[in-house]
């Protein structure tokens, strides 16, 4: 994928993030990716991403996600993030940046590892 292209996919990405588009989101990754949140969540293929992304959305509400940088090389990047969301079952505002490396196979994502830090 060219530089423009995975730019395109991440920025398609963060709109179904902030839109709470969780069959959107999934779309955007193959069907055998590997979405990875050490310690957290290690999850393989399309079917479980979305179920995943489904119960965060349920739960959870006022969600923002974006980058911040991009690194872009051949099929992949480093891309450094923030993300923010308000806890359905308490009303608690949680913000949080991190790194996420990502490796795109067929114009999808098919690797996402992503390492995170609490800012509030």
């Amino acid at each position: 994928m060219s530089a423009n292209q995975i730019k395109l996919l991440l920025d398609q990405l963060s709109e179904c993030w902030r839109q709470g588009d969780a069959q959107g989101a999934a779309s955007l990754f193959t069907e055998t990716a590997l979405y990875s949140e050490p310690p957290a969540h290690e999850l393989r293929g399309r079917a479980n991403i979305a179920t995943f992304l489904q119960t965060f959305f349920a739960q959870n509400y006022a969600i923002e996600f974006g980058f911040n940088r991009i690194l872009i090389g051949d099929g992949e990047a480093a891309a450094e993030w923030t993300f923010g969301y308000t806890r359905g079952r308490d009303g608690s505002r949680h913000r949080s940046t991190g790194i996420a490396f990502i490796d795109t196979l067929g114009g999808l994502i098919h690797v996402w590892r992503s390492f995170s830090g609490r800012l509030e």
